[in-house]
């Protein structure tokens, strides 16, 4: 397989992990192409969003698969995940119902 000098600088630029800004990655995928600039933005756009899906996912896996190895009880995980997303509604509520109740008893109304 041979490489272009352009993607070649490309993957050199991967392996030293660096990390390339969205202008630098419209150049490499575009450069000497006559898109007009908004269609390489968007194409652009739509390359980055879909290697960050794929990155979520892989990394998603990797941690499945990493607690599985490490043996980690499935219901203690589960359970602090759902602790984790009822808790911060839950003391929202809370602080919002004791911001009213203050409000009332300092307004004299005699409710709470």
């Amino acid at each position: 397989m041979s490489l272009s000098p352009r993607e070649r600088e490309g993957v050199r630029h991967l392996a030293e992990h660096r990390y390339l800004s969205r202008a630098q990655i419209e150049e490499f995928l575009f450069g000497g192409s006559t898109l007009m600039p908004n269609s390489r933005r968007v194409i652009t756009w739509r390359v980055l969003a879909r290697l960050e899906f794929y990155a979520i996912i892989i990394v998603a896996t990797a941690l499945g698969t990493a607690l599985n190895f490490l043996g980690v009880d499935p219901m203690l995980f589960w359970t602090a995940v759902i602790n984790g997303v009822v808790a911060p509604p839950l003391l929202v509520l809370v602080m919002l119902r004791r911001a009213t109740v203050a409000s009332w008893a300092t307004s004299g109304s005699g409710r709470c």
